[in-house]
């Protein structure tokens, strides 16, 4: 009979696992066989292949102070050191009866300070101006700096410029005209030039150094003449992965990319022939992230030309000349059917609080309500049942608890049962938190104790309770060890207080 290891998950996403073969029990760890691939592109890049026998967990000791874990084997690491070094990798795995083996490989980077491929795109081999992207919106951005202040971080959340925005007014058209110069030397250094015909752009905060007064982002005089190395470096943590290159440009003397936020750091997010996209923090204020997108070729247009008016046949209106409810020949209202079938922590009414006509306008007013802090629910007795009516109980609650595992903002712990007069009477219950600001995959996982025998028990029962109606919980099947190979089940189970499903 094939017996298969799951982990379940539950908007926490409750993981347990799975092998293609029978159940190993405590097998005796074997054929431990490290492996370490060094990618030869120039990113530092490794990637550890390692198989042993009878394992649950593999351990990795980089070398370089930090370290890793597997529950395959498979892990890709980045060095960041510049230039050429060794690194002695300390493997160890552990068997399901906490024995352990440990083995070492030595894996040898040469990472480039600078990157070619990337030089190439800045300097085109040799000299290549840039120009403040002014046609483009969002070429001057804000958000913010990192997790954990405004939910994401990675993007101008707070703030991004239109379109020629800054090009018509005399206290911020300075900003159009900056030219960005990259040049490379034979020996591939990197040098900048500003040219900001005599003017730069300042944010307000940083007015002091140009000896400015105004109360707000004003053009002041600054020489930014001179030439400065820009320094090459592969950077992480800073914003996801996907989100950047991984690249950080730091310049000399002071050196900056036109917006003065007194910044000599900028995070390449993208690049390529014609555009060029990096990410910068506020020396006054590390709370602030700022963005900035540059065009290889100049913007032509916008400033003070006037739009030239084509239609002037008006087909529609609306006043809002009469107070209270919108004109339903005009307007109606999409509910979403309960936050639109994607999991939307907002509702969407018709209520006269939330929008009305009043003074000649339509008001659209948001109102907080329920937990501030975010989403919660309990769930109990996780247990398998067959067709015969015959049960196997995977989780209770009642004795050690689970470890669980957190991510994405969720978390989960057992807790005291809150009502126990109700469906459930039990003393002990699995409560999941997702606060405010939570990513929506968010949730938390714990490995079973034994494996889960689908072979004899094709359904699966759980008891949940929330204090939200209409609450939505989500249960996932998925194979521990390789999720590619795994079986997948996605319930989605909706919650009436008190509901037992």
């Amino acid at each position: 009979m094939k017996k298969m290891k799951y982990m379940i998950a539950m908007l926490l996403m409750i993981s347990i696992g799975c092998d293609d073969d029978d159940i190993r029990g405590n097998l005796p760890l074997t054929n431990f066989s490290p492996n370490a691939e060094v990618k030869t592109d120039g990113s530092g890049d490794v990637i550890f292949k390692t198989t042993v026998s009878g394992a649950t967990l593999v351990e990795y000791d980089f070398g370089d102070g930090t370290t890793g874990e597997s529950l395959t084997g498979y892990t890709v690491h980045r060095y960041t050191e510049a230039g050429q070094n060794t690194y002695t990798v300390t493997i160890t795995a552990t068997g399901s009866d906490g024995t352990t083996l440990t083995e070492t490989v030595v894996v040898t980077i040469d990472l480039p300070v600078t990157n070619s491929d990337f030089v190439n795109l800045l300097t085109n081999g040799d000299s290549k101006t840039w120009f403040v992207g002014v046609a483009q919106p969002s070429h001057l951005g804000l958000g913010p700096a990192r997790e954990g202040i405004d939910g994401d971080w990675w993007y101008p959340k707070w703030y991004s410029s239109q379109a020629f925005e800054k090009c018509s007014d005399e206290l911020s058209d300075c900003f159009c005209d900056d030219e960005l110069t990259f040049s490379v030397d034979n020996n591939g250094e990197v040098s900048y030039v500003l040219d900001n015909k005599g003017q730069t752009f300042f944010n307000v905060g940083h007015k002091d150094v140009a000896g400015g007064t105004a109360d707000e982002d004003y053009c002041y005089d600054y020489d930014t003449s001179g030439t400065k190395n820009v320094t090459i470096t592969m950077v992480s943590g800073n914003v996801p992965e996907g989100e950047t290159t991984g690249t950080q440009m730091d310049f000399s003397d002071g050196g900056f990319m036109s917006y003065y936020v007194g910044s000599s750091s900028y995070e390449v997010l993208s690049i390529s022939e014609d555009l060029l996209y990096v990410r910068t923090y506020d020396s006054e204020n590390p709370d602030l992230a700022w963005y900035l997108r540059f065009t290889s070729e100049a913007a032509t247009g916008g400033g003070e030309e006037s739009l030239e008016t084509v239609y002037t046949n008006l087909v529609w209106s609306d006043e809002f000349d009469v107070d209270g409810a919108p004109n339903p020949v005009n307007w109606t209202y999409d509910l979403g059917a309960g936050g639109w079938g994607n999991g939307e922590a907002q509702d969407y009414t018709s209520n006269p609080e939330n929008v009305k006509v009043e003074d000649g306008m339509l008001k659209i007013t948001a109102i907080g309500s329920g937990d501030a802090s975010g989403t919660k629910h309990y769930y109990d007795d996780i247990t398998l049942v067959g067709a015969g009516g015959a049960i196997s109980e995977v989780e209770n609650f009642e004795g050690t608890a689970p470890v669980f595992t957190n991510f994405g903002g969720a978390s989960s712990s057992v807790i005291d049962n809150p009502d126990t007069k109700g469906e459930n009477t039990s003393t002990k219950v699995g409560e999941s938190l997702k606060t405010n600001g939570a990513e929506i995959w968010g949730g938390s996982f714990f490995d079973t104790s034994t494996p889960l025998d689908l072979s004899t028990y094709s359904t699966i029962s759980i008891k949940t309770w929330s204090p939200t109606v209409g609450a939505v919980i989500r249960l996932k099947i998925e194979n521990q060890a390789n999720d590619h190979n795994s079986l997948r089940l996605m319930l989605i189970l909706r919650c009436l207080k008190h509901g037992k499903h």
